[in-house]
C-alpha cells in the first residue's frame, strides 16, 4: 500500500481501537477486530505522525489520541475523518 492511503485496518484501529483513554496494543486490536501485530504496526505509525500519544507502563506501551491531534497532523487528520464518514457510509449501503 502506498503511503498516502488510508488502510481499512488502519481505518477500524482510528474509529474502534482508539480513544482519549490509554490502552494497549492489545485492546487496540480487539477492539479494532485486527490482529495484535497489526495493531503494533499501525499505533506506531500513527504515535509518529504525531495523532496518538504513547507512553510506557511496565510492562509494555500504552496509547491514546492525542489531546491536540488536529493540531499536529492537521492534513492527516482531516484525511482520516474524511475516510471515517465514507466508512460509516459504506457500512450503512450493506
Amino acid at each position: 500500500m502506498e503511503n498516502h492511503q488510508i488502510s481499512l485496518h488502519e481505518m477500524q484501529i482510528w474509529v474502534r481501537g482508539l480513544s482519549r483513554e490509554w490502552r494497549d496494543n492489545a485492546e487496540i486490536a480487539h477492539r479494532a477486530g485486527v490482529a495484535r501485530r497489526t495493531a503494533r504496526h499501525h499505533t506506531k505509525r500513527l504515535v509518529d505522525l504525531g495523532l496518538v500519544e504513547r507512553t510506557k507502563v511496565f510492562p509494555g506501551f500504552r496509547f491514546r489520541i492525542a489531546d491536540n491531534a488536529s493540531n499536529n497532523n492537521p492534513d492527516y487528520f482531516l484525511r482520516l475523518e474524511r475516510a471515517q464518514g465514507a466508512l460509516r457510509t459504506n457500512e450503512e449501503a450493506a
